[in-house]
C-alpha cells in the first residue's frame, strides 16, 4: 500500500497542474472547449501535439467555405481577412505534398468540402531529398489517446529544469488552453491561425533570431533545407493527382509558394546548384494550375510585392502583415477570392498595421 501511495502523492501535484492547465484533457474535450471559448483564447499545448487531428475536427465541425491547408507556413492567414464565418486555417494539417489528397478525402468522408481551398506549397515539398517515398503517406487523423503519460514525462523534467513553476501556471488566465499558451502566450486562435506571443514580445530570444538557425540548417543541408538540384517529379505527380481530385469535387484551388526571407534567398544564390530546385518551383507549378483552371501565385520572394526581411517571424515564416499584403496582391490580380474578402477593410487593416509583423498591437 505504501509503495503505491508514495509515488501517487509525488505525482499528484503534477496531475493537478496537468488538468488545471488542460494539458491532460482529451483532444475532443479540448476542441469543444476551444469552440466554446472567447475569440482570443489560445490553444497552446506544451507536451503533446494533436495539430492534424485538432484541425481536421474543426474543419468537419465548422464547414468553412474557404479553407487554408498546408504546414505552419500558412498559419498567418487570419479569419479577419475574410468575410465573417467563411474561413478556417487548417495549417499544420499536413506535413508534405502527398498528404493533401488523403486529408481532403477524410474531410469529404466526415464532413463538407470547401468551395475554395488555399494551399501552401512549401519549397521543400519539391525536394526529393526531403520527400523520401511519396507513395507512402504518414498522415494520421485517428483520435489521439488520453495524454496523461506523455504530459507527465515532459512536465516533470521541465519542472526540475525550472522551465515552469506551480505558482506561475496556477496563477495564469484559466481561459488559456495549455501551458505553452498560459506561460508564453503562444497558440492556435479560434480561426485556426497561430499567435507567436513569445516571439512577438521577445524576438531576440527566439531560436532563429536574425535567421541564424535557418542559416545553420542551410550550411548543414538539413531540417527542410536539404540540397537538391531539380524539382522532384514525383511531387509534381502528387500535385496533379490532387488537382484532378479537386476538379472532380468542384473545389477551386488557389495555390501559392510561401516565401522565404530575402536574405535567406540571397544566401541560397551563393550556394551554387545546391538549391537549384527552388528556382524551378514556380515554372513547374504554374502550368499545372493553369491546366485545371486554378490560380497559382509565386510568393517565394516577397521583394516582388515590395516587402523585406522585416516582414518575417523567422527565416521561413512570413508574418500576418505579409500574408495580408499577399492576399491584396492576389485580389489585384483578379483572384476568385474577391467575393470572400472585404478588400477595402483588408487594405485599411494593412495600411494601419501596428508593425510589419503584427497588424494589431501585441496583446497578452
Amino acid at each position: 500500500m505504501m509503495a503505491v501511495s508514495i509515488p501517487l502523492l509525488c505525482i499528484l501535484p503534477f496531475l493537478i497542474v496537468g488538468f488545471y492547465s488542460k494539458e491532460m484533457y482529451s483532444p475532443d474535450k479540448l476542441i469543444q472547449l476551444h469552440l466554446e471559448s472567447p475569440e482570443d483564447t489560445k490553444f497552446g499545448l506544451a507536451y503533446t501535439d494533436p495539430a492534424p487531428y485538432y484541425k481536421f475536427k474543426n474543419i468537419v465541425i465548422r464547414e468553412p467555405k474557404v479553407l487554408a491547408l498546408g504546414t505552419s507556413c500558412v498559419l498567418q492567414l487570419k479569419g479577419s481577412f475574410f468575410n465573417e464565418g467563411q474561413f478556417y486555417n487548417g495549417g499544420r494539417g499536413v506535413k508534405n505534398i502527398n498528404e493533401f489528397l488523403d486529408y481532403m478525402e477524410a474531410v469529404e468522408e466526415h464532413g463538407k468540402l470547401p468551395e475554395i481551398l488555399i494551399i501552401g506549397l512549401d519549397w521543400d515539398f519539391f525536394n526529393d531529398a526531403w520527400n523520401g517515398d511519396l507513395s507512402v503517406s504518414t498522415l494520421d487523423l485517428s483520435t489521439p489517446p488520453l495524454p496523461i503519460s506523455p504530459v507527465l514525462k515532459g512536465m516533470i523534467p521541465d519542472f526540475f529544469q525550472k522551465k515552469w513553476n506551480f505558482s506561475t501556471v496556477m496563477a495564469n488566465n484559466p481561459s488559456y488552453i495549455g501551458i505553452n499558451a498560459s506561460l508564453k502566450n503562444n497558440g492556435f486562435l479560434k480561426d485556426g491561425s497561430y499567435y507567436h506571443g513569445f516571439i512577438y514580445e521577445f524576438p531576440e530570444k527566439q531560436e532563429d533570431y536574425e535567421f541564424k538557425n535557418t542559416f545553420w540548417r542551410m550550411e548543414k543541408g538539413t531540417l527542410r533545407f536539404e540540397y537538391g538540384e531539380h524539382v522532384d517529379t514525383k511531387a509534381l505527380e502528387c500535385l496533379e493527382t490532387f488537382l484532378q481530385y479537386c476538379t472532380k469535387k468542384g473545389i477551386f484551388v488557389v495555390g501559392f509558394t510561401p516565401p522565404l526571407a530575402p536574405t535567406v534567398l540571397d544566401k541560397m544564390e551563393t550556394m551554387g546548384t545546391k538549391y537549384g530546385y527552388v528556382k524551378e518551383i514556380p515554372e513547374s507549378c504554374s502550368p499545372l494550375f493553369s491546366q485545371y483552371g486554378f490560380e497559382y501565385y509565386d510568393f517565394l520572394d516577397l521583394r516582388s510585392i515590395g516587402l523585406d526581411d522585416s516582414y518575417f517571424i523567422d527565416g521561413f515564416h512570413a508574418s500576418e502583415s505579409a500574408l495580408a499584403k499577399m492576399l491584396l496582391s492576389m485580389l489585384d490580380s483578379g483572384s476568385i477570392l474577391h467575393p470572400y474578402i472585404p478588400a477595402d477593410y483588408l487594405q485599411e487593416l494593412y495600411d494601419n498595421r501596428a508593425s510589419n509583423i503584427l497588424l494589431h498591437p501585441y496583446s497578452w
